[in-house]
């Protein structure tokens, strides 16, 4: 550290106090004309003037894709939903407590108005794993209903005189008709199902489409919370057990690691930015503050509110002046250095 001149430690104190009296005396008149600028500017400049499309992308690829997920992370997430997941106020507070009925029944009606609440329900019925879930579960419906019923139907005939010989004619002669068309009768169940699945879910999310338009499924929900509102928040550990909170944690962590690191992702990110800064360009800036209701007068008076109560504790604690000695005793130093000020 280079030793101030006299006259370079007289003028490096004058000027630490004046930037210090600024920031207390005039930090209001400072703020308003820096507010007063920026707005100025707004209105004839875009987002991407203050921060480049790139910059944004670059930023949230960052965060987003390759800042390091620690392990502790995922104890730190782990304890804090344990810790919740076991404290007593959820034996003591119902559902109810959360949310009132009117305001689950305006949730319900702004959730069931959205536009793309359709386009959820056909996308999700026509996703190929849906129905292959339903495929399956169709199958072993009516198969597990035909074998039923067709032991007790054997059964039964075995206990009439004649009924037995006449069970079996009959099932030689399905067998015979059937031959024709499939090996079995599982592979006719199969190719029907097959064949008929698109219709079947398809009619189904018009029943379900239409369940929602006539107030139907709004209904249901409100008739379903008044057998859970009165129940404590723990009831949800009927459903869920620690070691299923973990495991899911632990699974939902792996699967967003891999997401983050997808090429799709990547792509899906690159669209997304696209997509908000071609909508947000196509007006100034001072439009869009406007439309979201801050205006030049709300952000001054807004930032005196916040700035001035903390940076008259930041005087009385003496970090004020601290700071700009930090600052400026480097430019000082190098002014001794290079011999700007003259001796004495």
């Amino acid at each position: 550290m280079t030793a101030l001149t006299p006259l370079a430690q007289q003028l490096f104190t004058a000027q630490v106090e004046y930037f210090v009296a600024r920031t207390q005396d005039h930090l209001l008149e400072a703020i308003t004309q820096e507010v007063q600028d920026f707005f100025g500017k707004a209105q004839e400049t875009t987002l991407s003037t203050w921060l480049p499309q790139q910059q944004c992308l670059t930023l949230l690829t960052y965060y987003l894709c390759e800042y390091p997920l620690e392990d502790e992370l995922v104890a730190q997430l782990e304890t804090f939903i344990l810790r919740l997941y076991q404290h007593p106020r959820l034996e003591s507070t119902t559902w109810g407590e959360l949310i009132n009925d009117t305001e689950l029944e305006e949730f319900i009606d702004v959730a069931l108005s959205l536009r793309g609440l359709h386009l959820i329900v056909r996308r999700v019925s026509r996703n190929r794993w849906v129905t292959n879930a339903i495929s399956d579960m169709l199958y072993r419906g009516i198969t597990g209903f035909v074998s039923q019923g067709t032991a007790r139907a054997e059964q039964m005939a075995s206990s009439i005189p004649g009924a037995g010989s006449m069970f079996k004619l009959g099932k030689s002669v399905v067998g015979r008709t059937t031959s024709g068309f499939s090996k079995s009768a599982e592979d006719n169940i199969k190719r029907y199902i097959n064949a008929n699945i698109r219709s079947i879910i398809k009619s189904s999310e018009k029943r379900l489409q239409t369940a929602i338009d006539d107030g139907h499924v709004k209904s249901a929900l409100l008739q379903s919370w008044q057998q859970v509102k009165h129940q404590p928040l723990s009831s949800l550990r009927e459903y869920a057990s620690e070691e299923d909170l973990k495991a899911a944690l632990q699974g939902g962590m792996d699967f967003w690691e891999q997401l983050r690191q997808s090429e799709y992702f990547q792509q899906l990110l690159e669209r997304i930015v696209g997509i908000v800064y071609d909508y947000v360009d196509s007006k100034p800036l001072g439009e869009w503050l406007l439309l979201l209701g801050i205006s030049e007068a709300s952000l001054s008076t807004e930032l005196h509110r916040i700035a001035s109560p903390t940076l008259a504790h930041w005087h009385s604690q003496g970090c004020i002046q601290a700071f700009f000695e930090r600052q400026l005793i480097p430019f000082w130093e190098h002014a001794c250095e290079a011999g700007w000020l003259p001796e004495g």
